[in-house]
């Protein structure tokens, strides 16, 4: 039996990574992915750890602020 490689397009995986992001914001843990496949499961984590981990020193300025952005807006959509 051959193994398949599936590629992910890059708004999936923006997508998979944002969803680990909120993940981390709702408290989440990291065995929580609900992903099997290696690559999106690799992006829902890296946004996991992203948000759960995010260092100020090690981010630059301009991806610190965009960064924010889309976090307080996760924390706007969930006190709706």
């Amino acid at each position: 039996m051959k193994s398949v490689k599936v590629r992910f397009t890059e708004i999936t995986l923006q997508r998979d990574y944002e969803s680990g992001q909120l993940a981390a914001i709702r408290g989440k843990h990291s065995d929580d992915c609900p992903f099997r496949l290696p690559g999106r499961r690799a992006a829902w984590q890296r946004g996991f750890r992203d948000t759960t981990y995010q260092s100020e020193a090690k981010t630059p300025q301009t991806a610190q602020k965009f960064a924010q952005r889309n976090v307080n807006e996760l924390r706007n959509i969930l006190k709706r």
